[in-house]
């Protein structure tokens, strides 16, 4: 597709208000779905949870479910409630939406974080076999491709 420029920016622009327009779409029939009871004395329990298990139970529910979780309702300020009660009523939304938000990918980050606990074990145990530090063998493992890379390169180019 060849555009111009400023046809480019206005392709841009159009996908960009069509996926927002989509998202939307996508929130309004999450609010549907009613807050009940239990679904908010969980929600209760996230708040009190640091971010990272929160974020995991959620993710855990949602998976389950198969359903993302209902939104809660954004907090409006009411002329006869004192400023205290709403700052707390907005700060629980306020984390309630940071917790929806890292759900989201909360389980993929998990399992990241158990390959490159793995990873990171393996090299400290070979590391540990030669006798070196896992810097030291980090480096060393550098060298080794970067040396097959330029005898890679040096067959092709002799190959050509």
């Amino acid at each position: 597709m060849n555009l111009t420029p400023e046809e480019r920016e206005q392709h841009d622009r159009n996908l960009a208000r069509k996926r927002k327009q989509k998202q939307r779409e996508n929130e309004e029939r999450l609010r549907i779905v009613v807050m009940t009871p239990e679904l908010e004395e969980f929600v209760d329990e996230l708040l009190s949870l640091r971010l990272r298990v929160a974020s995991m139970a959620l993710a855990i529910w949602q998976k389950e479910n198969r359903q993302k979780f209902p939104l809660l309702e954004k907090p409006e300020y009411r002329p006869s409630e004192e400023q205290l009660a709403f700052a707390a009523r907005w700060k629980r939304w306020q984390r309630f939406q940071l917790i929806r938000m890292f759900a989201t990918d909360a389980i993929e980050r998990e399992k990241g974080r158990d390959r490159k606990k793995r990873f990171d074990d393996s090299e400290t145990k070979k590391a540990a076999e030669l006798g070196v530090t896992v810097d030291a063998f980090r480096k060393h493992k550098r060298g080794q491709k970067l040396a097959e890379q330029m005898a890679q390169i040096a067959a092709n180019h002799r190959a050509a």
